[in-house]
């Protein structure tokens, strides 16, 4: 089965993780035959020489202005050549059989339509956190879980692009164009699934707790539940409970919303386990 791999990059990519995550899908068992990277506006030397070393393996798209994450998923998208489509973040790293696990359940369940997995998080080198973000395996477990919480860890998303485009793209949604995204997917009703296993390795930063906080943030988690609200995917009751929820966590001091999701949500099963 032959796939395209989707990733976006801008300005302050770092270089080195950007090498690092183009090598792991060309490292990849099964090999893509169409890597598409969408230059989301003008890039400095240091970004065009890494791509440039890659150039024969890659299917470059140039935008002339920065239009942020959500539009240029689209533009590429749009451009991918092949039904199944890998998402794949310039900065972490996918595991060697990462996309032959994904195109064997394509294979054996033709129905489904998008396919995820767990992830392992890391500062420096794979593994030194041991921590694991799960997700919710089975399509009835999904639909539950997504009028709470995102369902899916994007960077390990395979999906039918036919299935994407059918639910209007990707568009901009302040660091949730993935969670609005599947929210309109869903809204269908198809068969997806994840993976119960890790698929790729993803970098956490220091600043990674600011950014899931705020007022800003806090508005458009509102605007996510007013959309399932408005799609028939929840109930007011629902809604009004995970605006509470999602609200105090938002406008709490960083240091405590970090203690929150690395402890507060984990599970000791092994390795640390967190499922958002």
């Amino acid at each position: 089965m032959n796939y395209s791999v989707l990733m976006a990059v801008y300005a302050k990519e770092n270089p080195q993780f950007l090498k690092a995550s183009i090598e792991s899908m060309l490292a990849q068992t099964i090999p893509t035959d169409d890597f598409v990277i969408v230059k989301d506006g003008p890039l400095p030397a240091c970004l065009e020489e890494v791509l440039q070393i890659y150039h024969d393996h890659l299917h470059l798209i140039s935008l002339a202005r920065n239009v942020g994450l959500g539009p240029a998923l689209g533009i590429g998208l749009a451009s991918c050549k092949h039904e199944l489509v890998a998402r794949m973040d310039s900065d972490d790293l996918s595991r060697p059989q990462r996309i032959a696990k994904q195109l064997a359940v394509f294979a054996q369940q033709p129905e489904c339509v998008l396919c995820g997995g767990y992830i392992e998080e890391f500062i420096e080198e794979p593994g030194d956190l041991g921590l694991i973000k799960k997700v919710p395996i089975e399509t009835k477990d999904i639909f539950n879980f997504i009028k709470r919480r995102n369902p899916f860890n994007h960077v390990t998303v395979m999906f039918k692009k036919s299935a994407i485009m059918q639910a209007g793209n990707y568009q901009s949604f302040y660091f949730n164009e993935d969670y609005e995204l599947w929210i309109r997917v869903l809204s269908s009703h198809p068969q997806v699934t994840n993976l119960a296993e890790c698929l790729c390795d993803v970098r956490v930063g220091n600043g990674m707790f600011e950014r899931r906080g705020g007022w800003k943030y806090l508005k458009y988690d509102y605007a996510l539940q007013k959309k399932l609200l408005n799609l028939g995917m929840t109930s007011p009751l629902e809604m009004s409970m995970n605006v509470a929820l999602r609200s105090a966590v938002r406008i709490m001091p960083s240091s405590f919303r970090k203690h929150v999701y690395t402890h507060f949500l984990r599970q000791n099963q092994g390795k640390n386990t967190i499922t958002d």
